[in-house]
């Protein structure tokens, strides 16, 4: 559909930057911005994306995950 998506941003603490900084997880089992990393994607959002821009990038979305009755919450 010639719509843009990008990965969600690699987080901060894998970022060579910062790899000295300890790193504080939500749960000793748990990361939820390594999850968000691993299956998140960014969708259009700029300032300048008009009402019929946006209304077309959510019916795509909604073409492929239909009611999002599948969708669990897992964070």
């Amino acid at each position: 559909e010639n719509i843009e998506v990008i990965p969600v941003w690699k987080p901060l603490y894998l970022q060579p930057l910062f790899k000295k900084n300890k790193y504080y997880p939500h749960s000793p089992d748990e990361s939820i911005s390594d999850k968000l990393f691993a299956g998140g994607l960014c969708l259009p959002s700029g300032s300048n994306l008009g009402i019929e821009e946006q209304d077309r990038v959510i019916e795509c979305v909604r073409s492929v995950i239909g009611d999002g009755s599948f969708l669990t919450r897992t964070f």
